[in-house]
């Protein structure tokens, strides 16, 4: 009876082993045992999160607080979290468990599934509470814990760092946390009401770029002012999450939904690698814009202009991918740099736009100096002034004295600046399609819509970069 009793009791631990073991999920290279929740703990002393090796202290201060995700299986006395270092940085590790406790606040709770996955959509990141936090890529590479315990179409994920929810469905399952090969720039050549994965488009009319909508069926916040016009490139990577009437896409690097629309053209698909997230760059000298094929020539580019660089060419060494006057083709790496802070004014396509830490944050249909007669000053400038509001004089072409109030104005060369122009009921074409600088243009400024010359005011400063491009000659 006492052989059979040891027996037993060995059978019952050999069994409460292989569940521990079974039960445990690894989390780049952490091993630990999750518990259907990860609530919020402070440090009640100073304590260290350690990397997976035990190495790399960093110091938690008495009172900070950190999300706990379960008990560690590789030391038995501590937990694994995710807490920030000194720099405000998250951080991956484990603590010790006796010097933790929860805040009582509110965490997720998810039905225990663990597994890594790969994003299929753009998806809206919710905090605990449902609020609202960044947009996740598409192709993002993710660690899902499981299906959220309060909204049953959501799923509890670590990315980067932190904890989420995002919907399940955009959710694909991969073998490890590196997922597969990144698929941008399939290729699909179909029109873009039958897209099933990513590919570059063009627009042809106006369009809303819009966040995903919180509510499915609803309109998500304006993300620019008003409507972009046509010419501009989006990559688009598939429909809404929330809303099938809309694609989710990138417009540079600001990520939001248009309209499904027959007034977008699919672009040629040309092999490419991703940067990490698009960024605006200048060339300082002229450049030929090339076809995928790296042999034909589709537009020249001029010094000074500004462009999205969205990744570089899987077959030609040495060249940009980049979107430029609605088109998605590849320009040569040489001089060519990463902008800072800029207003860009593309005279031959008459659109003005500024750029803030090589992001483009804003964009409008402009009017240049009418053309041969008052021609805006072209090159690369730096601001020289700010004034609103400001009195504009001078002597028009006929001769006459003129005084013209405006409510914003950025000098960039002598007298000649951008500024608001009330006067004007059209920017950029007129109704029958032709350039209004063509044969009514300003004296020499940058006249742009109220709304416009607002936003660039606040966001510019002196000797902030000032570039105006014009139609290089065949």
């Amino acid at each position: 009876m006492k052989r059979f009793l040891t027996t037993l009791i060995g059978a019952i631990m050999l069994l409460m082993v292989l569940t521990v073991t079974v039960s445990a999920a690894e989390l780049n290279g952490f091993y630990f045992t999750p518990n259907g929740e990860i609530t919020e703990v402070e440090a009640t002393a100073n304590i260290n999160i350690r990397d997976k090796n035990y190495d790399n202290p960093v110091e938690i201060k008495k009172g900070q607080t950190m999300w706990f995700l379960g008990d560690s299986t590789t030391w038995e006395d501590r937990a694994m979290v995710i807490g920030l270092d000194s720099s405000g940085n998250s951080r991956l590790g484990t603590v010790l468990e006796d010097y933790i406790k929860p805040t009582g606040r509110k965490g997720f709770s998810y039905q225990e599934e663990c597994f890594y996955a790969k994003t299929t959509s753009s998806l809206r990141q919710r905090g605990p509470n449902y609020e609202a936090l960044s947009l996740l890529n598409r192709n993002s590479n993710v660690y899902v814990f499981g299906r959220d315990e309060e909204r049953s179409e959501r799923a509890v994920i670590f990315e980067d760092n932190s904890v989420s929810t995002v919907l399940k469905n955009y959710l694909k399952k991969t073998a490890t946390g590196t997922g597969s090969e990144n698929s941008a720039g399939s290729g699909i050549q179909t029109k873009p009401e039958n897209i099933q994965t990513e590919c570059f488009i063009v627009s042809t009319a106006e369009f809303n770029l819009r966040a995903e909508s919180e509510t499915p069926g609803e309109l998500g916040e304006l993300l620019h002012p008003e409507a972009l016009p046509e010419g501009e490139v989006f990559l688009v990577y598939g429909e809404c999450p929330t809303d099938s009437s809309r694609w989710s896409v990138s417009w540079g690097n600001v990520e939001g939904t248009i309209m499904k629309s027959k007034h977008q053209k699919v672009l040629d698909y040309i092999p490419y690698n991703k940067v990490a997230t698009p960024y605006a760059a200048i060339t300082y000298e002229d450049k030929v814009l090339l076809a995928g094929d790296g042999k034909t020539v589709l537009d020249k580019i001029p010094a000074n202009s500004i462009f999205m660089i969205y990744g570089v060419s899987k077959e030609h060494s040495g060249y940009w991918l980049i979107s430029w006057q609605g088109n998605v083709a590849l320009v040569s790496m040489e001089k060519t740099y990463r902008v800072g802070d800029a207003i860009f004014v593309d005279e031959e396509v008459q659109k003005a736009s500024l750029y803030k830490k090589s992001k483009i944050m804003v964009l409008a249909q402009c009017v240049t100096g009418t053309e041969d007669v008052s021609e805006s000053p072209t090159g690369r400038y730096w601001v020289t002034m700010m004034e609103s509001p400001k009195t504009l004089r001078g002597v028009n072409l006929q001769g006459e004295p003129y005084a013209q109030p405006v409510d914003y104005f950025i000098a960039y060369c002598g007298d000649a600046g951008l500024h608001d122009a009330s006067w004007r009921d059209d920017f950029g074409k007129d109704a029958s399609g032709r350039y209004i600088y063509e044969y009514s243009g300003s004296l020499m400024c940058i006249n742009t819509p109220n709304w416009f010359a607002q936003i660039v005011y606040k966001n510019t400063y002196d000797g902030m970069m000032f570039c105006v491009t014009e139609e290089l000659e065949e």
